[in-house]
């Protein structure tokens, strides 16, 4: 069963992949677990505050990441990780807000998610779908899977476009006494310094 705090980012990918009849093509486990091969784990992750000019000084309310589309339960933290709770939140930009003025730095533990990607891979599996069936004339009419299959692969062109770039260190083990080559490194955002890490 999908997890809870995934629903936001399920109906999102759902609906840019105009997946909204009844029954839908794909349940909720299987849109998540797509999701889940597309994910980021951040650790620490340091946001960008975005002060605010007053007449009775500077004042920090708004905090922000470079991804959106967070899983919701994110965690704030402040110095000495001190657990912060803000009074908005927008997982889908990434924009934390705070009640009162809060110093920096803040940091981020939490989980982003490629949803372009995930909805390219969505659509690649329902075209595959279609490629099972065939095309057939009735009565007079004809009626042309291959065309609705073309169309699928096409819109999962274009939001691969838009998936986020991904990069892969090559690093040679055998003087480091690493773990040997090919092993591939967990999708950690690691910190410090900001790194972004492969999306796959």
């Amino acid at each position: 069963m999908s997890r809870d705090t995934m629903a936001t980012l399920i109906t999102r990918v759902r609906t840019r992949i105009h997946d909204t009849g009844s029954p839908p093509v794909f349940d909720d486990d299987v849109i998540e677990n797509t999701l889940d091969a597309r994910r980021l784990d951040a650790r620490q992750i340091l946001l960008t505050p975005q002060p605010l000019f007053t007449a009775t000084g500077q004042q920090f309310l708004d905090y922000y990441a470079e991804y959106g589309d967070w899983e919701d339960g994110a965690t704030l933290y402040g110095p000495a990780f001190a657990v912060l709770t803000p009074s908005a939140h927008d997982e889908l930009t990434g924009h934390w807000t705070f009640a009162s003025s809060t110093l920096p730095p803040v940091y981020l533990v939490g989980a982003t998610y490629d949803v372009w990607g995930a909805a390219a891979d969505l659509l690649e599996m329902w075209a595959t779908q279609l490629a099972l069936e065939f095309d057939f004339s009735a009565d007079g009419a004809s009626f042309k899977l291959s065309q609705k299959q073309a169309a699928l692969r096409a819109l999962a062109t274009s939001y691969r476009r838009q998936a986020r770039a991904g990069s892969l260190p090559l690093v040679r083990t055998e003087r480091r006494g690493l773990p040997p080559a090919g092993t591939r490194p967990g999708r950690t955002l690691p910190y410090p310094p900001y790194v972004k890490a492969s999306t796959g």
